[in-house]
Formats: structure tokens, C-alpha cells, sequence
């Protein structure tokens, strides 16, 4: 299979309903309307070829690129790659894949998302946070410096980009969540922030309030 052959595939899976969907969800207006599900069919027929993932992230397109972030080898990125990709993501929800699929897997990961998260750059301020809380759920990141991230995600939420308050509050879960250490600092925090304002475009997504959400963590943990 060559990406001319997976371009093809993806725009015949296309339907016109989430074509009038994924652009009220943020994921940009060019976009084929292919359902996650065919994505991650697409997914498992091709495994890992860095050509066919080099060639989809040139659309500029939301499933191609998601697509991308998938079938990448991490192997071939160097740190200036992850990075180009990350600010070439047509949509939040790319970053988040570069974060995922990729940055997080690197030997830069923290050295990435430390960089992300303090740049202007909204994408890259989403890859960034995306990043930092998957790192928190692990060994990656020591208590004192994710102490400092929920003193400057308090301190910054709500006053950031539209997607970026997203990615702040999604952190401060996660840190919450999986650190015993700092779970009441995460709380205690999340109850001073409040609401955090999200623009969800035309949907009824919610942003979660990241209290009970903490909670929740840690009730699943028994």
C-alpha cells in the first residue's frame, strides 16, 4: 500500500455528516469526514512506514495526519522534526497526536513539552501540555517541578489560548491523578481556578471541572 492508495482509502470512507461535524469540533474545514474507527482500521493494514506517514503529513489534512502521527516510526524523527510537526498540526487535536504518537516516545519528550509549554505558539502550547501530562503519569517528571507546573497552570489558565486552557486543565488532572504527592495540591488548586472557559465550537462538549475528576482517579486505584 503507498499513501496515494491510503488517500484514497481515506476519502472513500469519508461521510458527509462528520464532514459537517469534525470542523464544529476546532479540526479545521478541510477535512474528509472519516470516522476514528476507519482511521484506526487504516491504522493496522499499514503498521509502521515512516513514507507513506511522510506523505499524509503533507496534506495538511486532519485524518491524513492523524493518520500520520500513527504510522510514523519514532526512529526516524530527530528533535527538530517532532517539533516542525507539532507546529505544522492542522488542528488541536494533531498536536495532540503528535504529542502522543510521537514526542512523548522520543528521548526529547521532556525537553520538548518544557519547550512547548512556554512558547506563544498555540499548537505547540497544546502539544506541550498534551506531553506533560502524559509524562506526569509516569516517572518522567519529579514532584517539585510538577508543583511548579500546577503553581503556573493556576496562575496562567485563565488567560490562555482557547485550546491551550484545555490542555492546562487536562494537565492538572493527570498530575492530580497520578501523584499521591501532589493530589491535594492539584485540588486545592482546581477549586481556586473553577470553571475553566472552553470555546467547544458548535458541540455540547463540556470541560470538565478536574476535582471529581482527580477523585475518580484515585477511586478507580481502590
Amino acid at each position: 500500500m503507498d499513501s496515494a492508495t491510503v488517500l484514497e482509502r481515506l476519502r472513500e470512507m469519508g461521510t458527509e455528516q462528520n464532514r459537517k461535524v469534525y470542523p464544529r469540533h476546532g479540526l479545521g474545514n478541510d477535512v474528509l469526514g472519516v470516522s476514528f474507527a476507519n482511521i484506526g482500521k487504516l491504522r493496522k493494514a499499514i503498521k509502521k512506514d515512516q513514507a507513506i506517514a511522510d506523505e499524509l503529513w503533507e496534506t495538511g489534512i486532519f485524518e491524513p495526519q492523524t493518520l500520520a502521527c500513527m504510522v510514523a516510526d519514532v526512529a526516524a524523527f530527530d528533535e527538530a522534526k517532532v517539533e516542525r510537526w507539532a507546529r505544522e498540526a492542522s488542528s488541536h487535536g494533531v498536536a495532540d497526536e503528535v504529542a502522543k504518537q510521537i514526542a512523548v516516545k522520543t528521548p526529547w519528550a521532556l525537553t520538548l513539552a518544557r519547550k512547548w509549554i512556554a512558547s506563544h505558539n498555540p499548537l505547540l502550547q497544546r502539544a506541550g501540555w498534551t506531553s506533560y501530562a502524559l509524562l506526569a503519569m509516569s516517572d518522567e517528571i519529579p514532584d517539585k517541578e510538577l508543583a511548579s507546573a500546577i503553581e503556573v497552570i493556576e496562575h496562567d489558565i485563565h488567560h490562555s489560548e482557547n485550546r491551550t486552557k484545555e490542555g492546562m486543565n487536562n494537565a492538572l488532572i493527570a498530575i492530580g491523578g497520578s501523584r499521591a504527592t501532589l493530589r491535594n495540591a492539584a485540588v486545592a488548586a482546581a477549586e481556586r481556578i473553577g470553571k475553566v472557559k472552553v470555546d467547544h465550537g458548535q458541540t455540547n462538549c463540556k470541560t470538565p471541572f478536574a476535582v471529581p475528576y482527580i477523585e475518580k482517579m484515585w477511586a478507580r486505584r481502590g
